[in-house]
């Protein structure tokens, strides 16, 4: 598993939008966020157009700005502006070769889940986290400083306080997962992901309940709760029942886990709210559930 070099400052850098598009007003907070860490920023042509009402451009354009980054030698972190929908449209057709070759963080969480876990599948590691559609925003400042330390620090330890939900014991394994529509819909593609020995990560928003069990249950059809190192559980932001489902999120995981002994935390501090802790997809970590909470502490 190759893992990009750390940022200093001077390096290169690109924005692009493989889903959803960005607003320039977003746009110019996010680049002179970037510009204050002492880095040079390259923006896609196609960040924001009128191809689409919902997604940057056409797929063929978004294809085109984050493949030139991808190839770009110079590049060192590639900054997906926002999720919403749309990456699955092109994560085909992306060729990673060049990301092997010349080593660059891939950054984004939510739909940029999917590519996320084509880098990964690809071998190279990659960061969830706070994304450039939140750069400018005051409320998001801690997110963003925390991204910028990983990505000029290195991984950091997170944590979360004593859960009732909580699952206790310890284990040690590889960070994956993200976003979980976008790991259900991974699966039986190029981009599904082998969880075994693993610690899995899961966050979600703005899903019906009744929808979320069918994902988990999908999950555990095809194995991915089966044989894990741990289970951690993310931001659950804006579930709703509109039709009478009545079964909450918890109990779901509760069921899906039951012939299993992993340690299971909650109340992890990364998705789709602020405080989101970035995390290296890949990264060697132990996980301890106990009476203090769950950590989650890098080991390489």
């Amino acid at each position: 598993m190759i893992t990009p070099a750390l940022l200093k400052p001077g390096d290169k850098v690109a924005i692009v939008a493989p889903a959803k598009k960005l607003s320039p007003a977003e746009l110019d907070a996010a680049v002179g966020v970037i510009r204050s860490w002492g880095l040079t920023v390259s923006t896609g042509q196609y960040v924001h157009t009128e191809d689409h009402s919902y997604l940057s451009a056409t797929d063929e354009r978004r294809l085109a700005d984050i493949q030139e980054a991808i190839n770009d030698e110079e590049i060192r972190a590639i900054f997906c502006v926002r999720g919403g929908y749309g990456s699955t449209r092109i994560i085909d057709q992306i060729d990673f070769t060049n990301l092997r070759d010349s080593p660059k963080w891939l950054v984004g969480f939510s739909d940029i889940t999917a590519v996320l876990l084509a880098a990964y599948n690809f071998g190279v590691r990659c960061i969830h986290g706070t994304m450039p559609v939140q750069f400018g925003k005051d409320n998001w400042k801690p997110s963003v400083e925390n991204l910028r330390k990983t990505l000029f620090e290195g991984a950091m330890e997170m944590t979360s306080p004593p859960h009732p939900a909580n699952r206790p014991g310890s284990g040690e394994g590889i960070l994956i997962g993200g976003n979980l529509s976008i790991i259900a819909d991974s699966l039986a593609t190029s981009s599904e992901i082998n969880t075994r020995g693993s610690i899995l990560l899961l966050e979600e928003i703005d899903e019906d309940l009744y929808r979320l069990d069918r994902m988990l249950t999908h999950l555990k059809r095809t194995g991915k709760f089966d044989n894990l190192a741990g289970l951690a559980i993310g931001h659950m932001s804006d579930l709703r029942d509109t039709s009478n489902y009545k079964e909450g999120f918890e109990s779901m995981i509760r069921d899906k886990i039951l012939n299993t002994s992993y340690p299971v935390g909650w109340g992890l501090p990364f998705g789709h709210e602020n405080y989101n802790q970035a995390w290296v997809v890949g990264q060697p970590t132990k996980i301890m559930v106990d009476a203090k909470g769950t950590t989650l502490s890098p080991t390489t």
